[in-house]
């Protein structure tokens, strides 16, 4: 949430802050206000705080390409609750985190495969992902 007289070019201030804050840090969706809301006690009420628009932020749509992309987007799709998730959608920018990303490995794995978190959080998307995954070991 941004509060600003001018329009932000919202871009930019990511690559600002990339410069000195970790990927998964740097907001992903922006809502710009006018001044933000606040409780009777003066601290921000983040209750009154609109969501964001999600899916007038993300990159454009890309279709998954093998049946390892559609697993991983059938996947992501129900883990995050958002209906269309295309290979250069960014799992974080999407509101993926680290206990989402577990969700979703762990499901990965019903299905016979596994993947490393570190390849996640350096791979955040399903077309650099699905390289990384591999056959689960049978027991």
């Amino acid at each position: 949430y941004v509060v600003a007289d001018e329009q932000l070019d919202t871009e930019s201030l990511a690559r600002k802050l990339a410069q000195t804050l970790p990927d998964y840090m740097v907001p992903a969706f922006w809502v710009q206000l006018d001044e933000l809301p606040v409780t009777a006690n003066g601290k921000v009420d983040r209750r009154a705080l609109p969501q964001p628009d999600v899916e007038a932020q993300t990159a454009e749509y890309k279709a998954p390409r093998t049946e390892t992309e559609q697993l991983l987007a059938d996947i992501w799709q129900e883990v995050l609750g958002i209906d269309r998730i295309g290979i250069s959608d960014n799992f974080f920018a999407l509101g993926g985190d680290s206990i989402k990303g577990i969700q979703m490995a762990s499901r990965l794995q019903q299905h016979g495969w596994k993947l490393e978190m570190k390849d996640l959080f350096q791979h955040p998307t399903i077309g650099e992902i699905s390289s990384y995954i591999q056959a689960a070991d049978a027991k």
